[in-house]
């Protein structure tokens, strides 16, 4: 992996299409890693895995939100709405 590849795999998820690409499990276990307190993941783990991790460690109030992670939430909330109106 080249150095720009891995400053890819640090930029964080600030849309909904951006996190529909991600891999589920991969941010599951960053997550669940994330609440734990483990360290920031390291050059061999992937995005998902890394956004995941990092709203683990935001959940359990070891780092603060930041601006990505709100603006993901402004998108998300009223995604979530609307796919739950689309089941009903």
């Amino acid at each position: 992996m080249t150095d720009l590849e891995n400053d890819l795999e640090r930029i964080p998820v600030e849309d909904v299409m951006t996190l529909l690409e991600l891999d589920e499990r991969d941010i599951l276990h960053g997550y669940l890693a994330g609440l734990a307190g483990r360290e920031e993941p390291g050059v061999e783990f992937n995005r998902a895995y890394w956004h995941g991790w990092r709203n683990g460690m935001r959940d359990k109030g070891r780092i603060p939100g930041d601006k990505a992670m709100a603006k993901l939430a402004r998108e998300y909330v009223p995604y979530l709405s609307q796919k739950a109106k689309v089941k009903a």
